[in-house]
This record gives C-alpha cells, sequence and structure tokens, in this order.
C-alpha cells in the first residue's frame, strides 16, 4: 500500500525464467514462478531489482487459476524490454514493477481482517453477557 507514493522511472528486464513446481504431494497443481530480474537508474547511480509486487520478492501461480499469466511474462518480458519501476524514494534500492498487491492476496487480507473482526465481536459479546449474568 505505501507503495502507492513510489516514483517511476524506466528499467530494463537483465533475466526472467519461469519455472514449474510441485510444492508437496498434498499439492494438486503444479506452481507457476515467474522469477524477474531488472535494472534501472536513481539519480545516475544503476541498482538491480526482483521485486514484483511490494511485499513480495517472487510471483507464484496456481495451475488452476493462472498458469497462462506466468507464460506471458515471460513472452511479454524478454531481456532487453523497457519497464516501467516503481522506486522508493527514501531507499532506491528498494523498487517493485508494480505497486499494487495481487487480487488473491488482498482477499486473504480482506477475509483475515474479517475473522478477525468477527473473533473480537463474539468476544465483546461474551464479556458484556457473562457481565449482566455476574449482576
Amino acid at each position: 500500500v505505501y507503495a502507492q507514493t513510489w516514483m517511476p522511472t524506466d528499467g530494463y528486464i537483465v533475466d526472467i525464467d519461469v519455472r514449474t513446481f510441485k510444492p508437496t504431494a498434498e499439492i494438486r497443481h503444479y506452481q507457476f514462478l515467474p522469477i524477474v530480474n531488472y535494472e534501472y537508474q536513481v539519480d545516475g547511480k544503476t541498482y538491480l531489482g526482483n521485486r514484483v509486487h511490494p511485499g513480495l520478492t517472487r510471483l507464484s501461480y496456481l495451475e488452476s487459476e493462472a498458469s497462462d499469466e506466468a507464460r506471458e511474462w515471460e513472452t511479454a518480458m524478454q531481456h532487453g524490454s523497457k519497464v516501467q519501476v516503481w522506486v522508493d524514494p527514501l531507499n532506491h534500492s528498494n523498487a517493485v514493477l508494480q505497486r499494487d498487491l495481487p487480487t488473491s492476496l488482498k482477499l486473504i487480507t480482506l477475509l483475515a481482517s474479517l475473522v478477525l473482526w468477527l473473533g473480537w465481536h463474539s468476544y465483546q459479546r461474551r464479556s458484556v453477557l457473562s457481565q449482566g449474568r455476574s449482576n
């Protein structure tokens, strides 16, 4: 979220590779892991980055929901391709290619917040009820 205030600069893809793996036998789907390395400059100094989203070094897609997206990264971003890099104005070595979190992480965060709120609400309600019984 804080990356929304970061400054844009031009960058170039140094390397991209999409790896396919199955993390465990219990998981039925393969994951596609695009690994993106890019170069950018700020104030005449060259930096190397590998983060795509804030808080994430790499993306991981489940085959069932987004295998094509990982392959699109590899197709669209060839060595030397120009990309927009978002740079932290307070720490130029901190950069991302996309300022927004993936939708799946937003949904997980929303769900976790809802569960915490429901737990707190239930706790508060039980506290009020138990105080009423003791009076």
